[in-house]
């Protein structure tokens, strides 16, 4: 299982400009891009933190959702989900 900390490092959020709510938010999303990422792939084998897809995909989604976190943000266009997320889900799926 990833640790706060080791989410925090790969999102680049700066110790010093962190927060409890930091914490929190990260405490969140790392179940919920479990979840997510269960959903979508059968075999249940690949989906261990020792398979650096399944990590990277884990912390690329984790970082996606911090980053766009704001609902509405004005005068800005959302974004879709990178393809990176596209590519790394497939290779699970098809592993």
């Amino acid at each position: 299982m990833l640790s706060v900390e080791e989410i925090k490092i790969f999102c680049r959020i700066n110790e010093d400009e962190t927060d409890i709510t930091d914490n929190e938010i990260m405490s969140v999303y790392l179940p919920a891009a479990e979840a997510y990422v269960k959903g979508a792939v059968t075999d249940e084998k690949v989906l261990t933190y020792d398979n650096a897809t399944y990590k990277l995909l884990i912390l690329q989604l984790i970082n996606h959702w911090y980053t766009n976190r704001d609902i509405v943000t004005i005068g800005t266009v959302s974004s879709q989900t990178p393809f990176m997320f596209r590519i790394l889900m497939q290779q699970l799926q098809q592993s």
